[in-house]
């Protein structure tokens, strides 16, 4: 559900970018906008059916971020909504004919790399962990250091136990 909420974030809002874009580029440029004709500027941004469509896809997006943060962490529903950044350079490149410079590119593969990083599943807690070393700890309990398979350090873990994960001796040290 968590992916499903992503692509339909990501997709939605990346499809108001661009069809704002669309619509906004048409026409008369807002750059010098005088006063007196503000009212027609208004007019036409919303009667224009780029932009209202782009409205629509910006209210989706809005309500699957609610969704995804219903069942996602906020340290990864947000980075993994950065691939809207792929999708906006994409269709300026192909659907708005932009030109992309190579730098922005660039850009686009960190990004991208970034939310691989950012979303890539932490290891499960309950995951046999690798007991390293052990010392005593506050009050002369036991502290064992322990790391996942994934060689993740767990330091902290009181009596073979952290955060709720055993300790389980895997290799001896």
């Amino acid at each position: 559900m968590e992916w499903f909420f992503i692509l339909l974030t990501v997709f939605s809002s990346s499809a108001g970018d661009i069809l704002c874009a669309k619509g906004m580029s048409e026409g008369e440029s807002l750059e010098h906008v005088e006063a007196s004709r503000l009212g027609q500027a208004l007019r036409r941004i919303v009667r224009d059916r780029f932009v209202i469509l782009g409205w629509v896809c910006y209210a989706v997006a809005f309500f699957s971020m609610m969704g995804l943060l219903s069942v996602a962490q906020l340290s990864v529903a947000v980075p993994a909504t950065a691939l809207s950044f792929v999708i906006d350079t994409l269709g300026a490149r192909f659907l708005l004919h932009e030109h992309v410079p190579w730098r922005r590119w660039v850009g686009v593969v960190c990004v991208s790399v970034g939310v691989v990083l950012a979303v890539k599943p932490a290891p499960h807690a309950g995951a046999p962990v690798r007991v390293l070393a052990g010392a005593a700890g506050a009050h002369g309990t036991a502290v064992k250091s322990c790391e996942d398979e994934a060689g993740n350090h767990q330091a902290g873990a009181h009596d073979f136990h952290h955060q709720g994960a055993p300790c389980k001796v895997l290799a001896k040290p």
